[in-house]
Parts: structure tokens; C-alpha cells; sequence
């Protein structure tokens, strides 16, 4: 005969008491070929420590997003079975096959240096909620810190965050965004009245937005963040040689008859005589443009794709974005664009590239894919393997 199934996730305090009834001698008797099984539940002890990072699973333990999807086969093991069936003489028979465990992940992140990110994305949200607009402090805040010599990540949390213990939970997404079916943030901000009116697809698609990792999953235009990259290829390519300076007015004039892009000192007219290095401390557009005419667009892509501008970095986390469609090539990029790329602006980056980008500019020029797991370990505590630094 079939099996089926009744109730998944009992707690033992509402099976007591049918389990006495079952037990009881009298009644007992009558209840036949009905059991209870143990399975494994996963319990997050941190509640909304690392959410973005941890991810989750669903009731059938299935990862979703972070490490728990990435990672899905390895942290999941083979469930136990037990198969029942009723003998001639109405008696229950039983086999049982064991569960197998699944693997452990050490993680790189460091608890404490998490702790103080996620306290800080909170105090800037307490700050400035509802101050200026209504809503969150801003539509996106997050924050990564890496280890620049070896890609581990040390830290990784954006605001708001979800209990991973209760992701569904529709608290955490007062004060954001409404999303719409394509995915596009609207203007309209989530509160008591709004939340009231989702439907079960609209409410879904807010607290997907709420689960993504802004860290790898979006992308933005980097603006001045850019301008060390650009001095770097120019420099590793000898386009330039670190001694030219450049005089900044306030602008300057890309195309003949089209209008001059501005510095931000514009209205105060100009940085003046601006060294390569006091380009860079300064945030000099007008210093940047010229460097970019200088070094050219052919080799400022070449340098960007090496940077990882373009390509996902391969972070061992679920959902990380792909930019290629968001960077310059050699057809979409002219004169202008060549300039306003100097200075980070017309493509888009995750935050992910950044910093990976970035740890190269600064640890000698090793670029090192970034990674969130350490090693694997068994349940006993044995290691199936250890995850180096993988240096490009």
C-alpha cells in the first residue's frame, strides 16, 4: 500500500500525545501503521548574523542562496530511510538505511569584524531612516572586507538584513523599495499599508530582493573609485611614467562643439597643476581624462578586463551578477566614453569586482579570486579538503 506522509516538523511537544496514546495498552491496539521519523532541521545560531552570506534552506532542505546553495550537495549528505510495510499477521515490519552526513564548512569570515560591519549598517540605518524620505537610510548599503594578500573574505554584509532562522518574516522589508515583475526598483516605498495590499507573487518578489546579496548580485557605476585602476594600467604599461602633472580648469573639452565634462572642482575653477599622485588624492576628473588619452582605449580595456571589469570573480556564493553587458568594448567606446571611464563612469562593476580589484592594486599586483570557505571538513572533524588562495 501507499505511503503518505501527514506532518513534517512536528516539535516532540505535539506528538507526546499521540505517542501515549500509541503506547497505551488498550488503545494502542487500534492505532496501527502510523510512525514517526527524525529528520534533521537546520538551525541557525546567529539568527541574522551573515544572512546574505549563510543563505537558508526550504523545508525540503534545499539550499537557497550564499553557501547553502553553492554548496548544496556537499553540506546535504544522503538522508536516512525507513521503509514499513504490514505483515500476514498485521505486525509492522521495518528496514532501515541509515542517513549519511553531510560535509562541513569552515568559513573565512572573522565573527567579530562581521559583528562590527553588520552594527555599523545598522547605526547608519537608525540614523537616517525616514529623515530626509521616507524609507531606509539608502536604497543600498553594504560592505566587504577583504584579506588583500590571499582573497579571504574577512566580512560581507549588506543592509537590511533577515533572520535566517525565519526568512520570511515581512518586518525587515519595511522601509525598502517595491520591486516590480521586471525586477526594476520603484519609487514606492514598502510600509504597513503597502505590505497589506501584496498579493503572494508581489510579497515573493519583495523578499527575493530581500535575500539577494547586494555585494555580488548588484552592480553600479564605481564613479571615482575607478581612478587608481586607471593610473595603475597606464603605469604597468608605461603610458605613462608617474612623473607628468596636468593643469585642470574646471573641465574639459573632449569633442569640438559638444559640451566639456566637469571636474568636481569646476565652480571653484579647477585643482591647478596636479601631479599623477595628486590626481589620485585629489579626485581630479579633468588630471584622469588626459591620462586616458594618453594611455588609450585599446589598452585601458585590456587593463579593465584584467581587473576582472566584465567577468564574474568566481566566489564560491550563489547569485553573483554578470557584468559583461555592463562594461565598454572596443566598438561602444569613443572618445568620450574613454574619458569618462578614466573616472569610473558609463560601465558598471559589483561590488565583489571592486575589491578584489582593488587589494591587487595594493598587494603587490597578485590578483586573488576571492573566497568565502576555507576548508571542508567530515563530521568527525577530518579534512576533505583545504581551499587555497588561487592567485592569478
Amino acid at each position: 500500500s501507499d505511503l503518505h506522509v501527514l506532518q513534517r516538523q512536528l516539535t516532540y511537544d505535539e506528538i507526546a500525545p499521540f505517542q501515549e496514546l500509541q503506547n497505551n495498552e488498550e488503545q494502542g491496539k487500534y492505532i496501527q501503521g502510523v510512525w514517526f521519523e527524525e529528520e534533521y532541521r537546520r538551525v541557525y545560531p546567529n539568527n541574522t548574523m551573515a544572512a546574505d552570506v549563510v543563505g537558508f534552506t526550504s523545508k525540503d532542505n534545499v539550499g537557497n542562496y550564499g553557501l547553502e546553495e553553492y554548496y548544496n550537495d556537499i553540506l546535504s549528505g544522503i538522508n536516512g530511510r525507513e521503509y514499513g510495510y504490514m505483515n500476514d499477521d498485521s505486525n509492522l515490519e521495518r528496514t532501515t538505511k541509515a542517513a549519511v552526513d553531510g560535509y562541513n564548512l569552515v568559513t573565512t569570515l572573522d565573527a567579530n569584524i562581521q559583528g562590527i560591519v553588520e552594527r555599523k549598517l545598522q547605526e547608519y540605518n537608525d540614523t537616517y531612516k525616514n529623515a530626509a524620505r521616507e524609507g531606509n537610510g539608502a536604497q543600498n548599503v553594504g560592505c566587504i572586507i577583504m584579506d588583500v594578500n590571499n582573497g579571504d573574505i574577512l566580512a560581507m554584509a549588506s543592509y537590511p538584513f533577515f533572520n535566517l532562522n525565519d526568512p520570511r518574516n515581512t518586518d525587515m522589508l519595511l522601509g525598502q523599495h517595491v520591486v516590480n515583475e521586471q525586477g526594476a526598483v520603484q519609487d514606492t516605498i514598502i510600509n504597513e499599508e503597502t505590505l497589506a495590499g501584496f498579493d503572494d507573487d508581489t510579497l515573493y518578489r519583495q523578499l527575493n530582493a530581500l535575500w539577494k546579496n547586494y555585494c555580488i548580485s548588484n552592480t553600479y557605476e564605481p564613479g571615482s573609485t575607478m581612478k587608481p585602476f586607471t593610473v595603475a594600467a597606464g603605469l604597468e604599461s608605461g603610458k605613462l611614467t608617474g612623473n607628468e602633472t596636468y593643469q585642470c580648469n574646471g573641465s574639459l573639452t573632449i569633442v569640438e562643439g559638444q559640451k566639456p565634462i566637469k571636474c568636481h572642482s569646476y565652480r571653484t575653477g579647477g585643482d591647478g597643476l596636479v601631479t599623477v599622485e595628486g590626481a589620485i588624492e585629489r579626485s581630479c576628473n579633468v588630471a584622469l581624462m588626459k591620462m586616458g588619452q594618453a594611455i588609450g582605449k585599446t589598452t585601458l580595456l585590456k587593463y579593465m578586463q584584467d581587473f576582472n571589469f566584465g567577468l564574474k570573480t568566481n566566489i564560491d556564493l550563489a547569485g553573483e551578477a554578470r557584468t559583461a553587458s555592463l562594461v565598454f568594448t572596443e566598438d561602444s567606446m569613443g572618445p568620450v566614453e574613454l574619458a569618462t571611464a578614466s573616472f569610473g563612469q558609463g560601465f558598471n562593476v559589483t561590488m565583489i569586482q571592486m575589491v578584489a580589484g582593488f587589494s591587487s592594486l595594493i598587494n603587490g599586483g597578485y590578483y586573488y579570486e576571492p573566497h568565502m570557505v576555507s576548508k571542508i571538513t567530515a563530521s568527525d572533524g577530518s579534512v576533505v579538503r583545504n581551499i587555497e588562495p588561487d592567485r592569478k
